[in-house]
């Protein structure tokens, strides 16, 4: 609890907001972690990746590997 009240507060600031203002709004009411470890494949010629989906959290880290082929949708773009 207390790393992700600290992650909104950071975030609010960097934001332009009052430090408190995510925490204030209700975003640290339910925190969850959720990570998802996909290793490299050792053929990746034979591997077709994950179907189109949306990540349903508020804030979510993305670590794209030198690997490649991460894309991120938004509006539409």
């Amino acid at each position: 609890m207390k790393l992700g009240v600290a992650l909104f507060e950071l975030l609010s600031e960097a934001l332009g907001l009052n430090p408190s203002r995510l925490n204030d709004i209700g975003c640290s009411e339910r925190l969850l972690i959720l990570g998802h470890y996909f290793p490299e494949c050792p053929e990746p010629e034979l591997s077709m990746g994950t179907t189109k989906h949306s990540d349903d959290g508020f804030f979510t880290v993305l670590l794209q590997d030198r690997l490649g082929g991460l894309q991120v949708l938004c509006q539409g773009e």
